[in-house]
């Protein structure tokens, strides 16, 4: 599955475009959740419809965006590593110190959030128990059917899994690599397989919930997005995949499937212009993306607290919506740079600490 040879990727080079879609990701939940908290209802009485659709209703749409990415970079962060027991504990050890500190602090916030909100209104709070706040900590809520503390974080559960079940599969491709199998189509042939029953309506959420079955099409297109560009795969086999699952996403009016397949699609044409590396990189469009996992976190708490203020102080009408909206925007973006500077940055530096091997060559 291998053709030609790999794009010349200069070393440090950030790929502006893929953070810059982090940003928009990022920045598109935000005002999804906006929208269905319930705060803007007066606004969204009076907007145009496709308005309200395209830049409210639609912003959950930011998740496929982010698993696609995800497949992208991690596919990019693993080009040429030879992956096996050590490397996946060691890789796993890295994803911890990056992802952990600062989700843990926000399952600590929502909760002192939620607590004092409801003194402050004079209702009754029951915190999480001490199996629930295990299951957080681990990313295990879904699968062990716990009340979620945050209607966020069920993704990231998605994405662990994402990235361990890849780093496993890429182990044992390469295993049959070295045994002279072509090893990337008999591993990844079937894992593309996998989550075809629930893109045709086949099977339903409901059956393993938890695990990443349902969404595994979209994290895999952003890899075969990745390995079409860098001459991994026939770029022929990536339209294939995408199209197999654009046209039941289409039937079935899934704009998780057809997400994934823009994205991914996306991602493939911007390596192939060199415009990954150099369109998008606008300067507070690039500081999005780099706040993105923050504010992709403690978006909900900003939002809350400050409709609360602004409502509880001036009333809940129109015109209070319409001062709401800018500041609350703002107040998440300020809100999630403090986070990523205090919480998020330090990690990302200590992360980088733990040595991967690396194959030599």
């Amino acid at each position: 599955m291998t053709n030609g040879s790999e794009p010349v990727l200069v070393k440090g080079q950030r790929f502006l475009f893929v953070d810059a879609l982090r940003g928009i990701a990022a920045s598109w939940v935000v005002l999804f959740h906006a929208r269905e908290g319930q705060h803007l209802n007066h606004l969204m009485g009076i907007i145009p419809g496709w308005v309200e659709t395209g830049v409210f209703r639609w912003g959950k749409l930011g998740v496929p965006i982010f698993f696609v990415l995800s497949g992208f970079v991690i596919s990019h962060s693993l080009r040429r590593d030879r992956v096996g027991g050590r490397y996946l504990v060691l890789f796993s050890l890295r994803r911890s110190i990056r992802l952990d500190p600062p989700y843990w602090a926000a399952i600590f916030l929502v909760v002192v959030y939620g607590a004092l909100t409801a003194s402050i209104k004079g209702e009754s709070f029951v915190f999480p128990t001490v199996g629930s706040f295990a299951a957080h900590m681990f990313y295990l809520q879904e699968i062990l059917a716990y009340p979620a503390i945050s209607p966020v974080f069920w993704t990231l559960c998605l994405e662990i899994q994402f990235y361990l079940v890849l780093c496993v599969l890429i182990g044992l491709m390469q295993r049959l690599e070295g045994l002279r199998l072509p090893g990337r189509a008999l591993v990844f042939l079937p894992a593309a397989l996998v989550p075809l029953p629930w893109v045709y309506g086949l099977v339903t959420e409901n059956v393993y919930p938890g695990l990443f079955f349902p969404h595994w099409h979209g994290f895999l297109l952003g890899v075969f997005a990745y390995w079409a560009w860098t001459k991994k795969m026939p770029a022929a086999l990536f339209v294939v995949y995408a199209l197999v699952v654009l046209v039941p996403s289409l039937q079935s009016g899934s704009g998780f499937g057809v997400a994934c397949v823009i994205v991914s699609s996306m991602l493939l044409a911007a390596g192939r212009s060199g415009m990954i590396v150099s369109s998008l990189g606008y300067r507070w469009l690039q500081w999005l993306g780099k706040i993105s996992y923050s504010l992709y976190l403690t978006h909900n708490i900003f939002i809350g607290a400050v409709c609360y203020v602004l409502f509880r102080v001036l009333g809940h009408s129109l015109w209070v919506e319409l001062i709401a909206l800018p500041v609350l925007l703002t107040a998440c973006v300020v809100g999630a740079s403090v986070y990523w500077w205090g919480l998020e940055r330090p990690f990302l530096g200590l992360c980088k600490r733990v040595p991967l091997h690396r194959a030599a060559g």
